[in-house]
């Protein structure tokens, strides 16, 4: 068992690829649909690339609000599903300063 899993963005997609999780977390729906929404855009598109490169940003960041929010049996089975004792998100406040969430 892990002691302390740092949740990244690929921890994130992968989760959002289980159903395990999306049964457990049903709001990482949500972020999953907005994921698959995605257009890949043109290959020399500047605004292209920059609009899916948002809409990735906000669907992990909208996750990682999912599992911060967890608590109870819920944050257990999480960290159960994970093999992890304790599970660490980084994100940003509203200040852009990053900041670290240890469940």
């Amino acid at each position: 068992m892990i002691n302390l899993l740092v949740i990244e963005d690929s921890t994130i997609r992968a989760m959002m690829a289980d159903p395990r999780y999306l049964e457990l977390l049903p709001c990482l729906g949500t972020a999953k649909n907005q994921l698959e929404s995605v257009n890949r855009g043109k290959r020399n598109c500047q605004r292209c690339t920059a609009e899916k490169t948002q809409i990735v940003s906000d669907a992990v960041n909208q996750a990682k609000v999912c599992i911060h929010s967890t608590r109870g049996a819920k944050l257990t089975q999480l960290k159960k599903l994970l093999n992890a004792r304790q599970l660490r998100l980084i994100t940003t406040n509203g200040r852009g300063r990053r900041v670290k969430y240890t469940l």
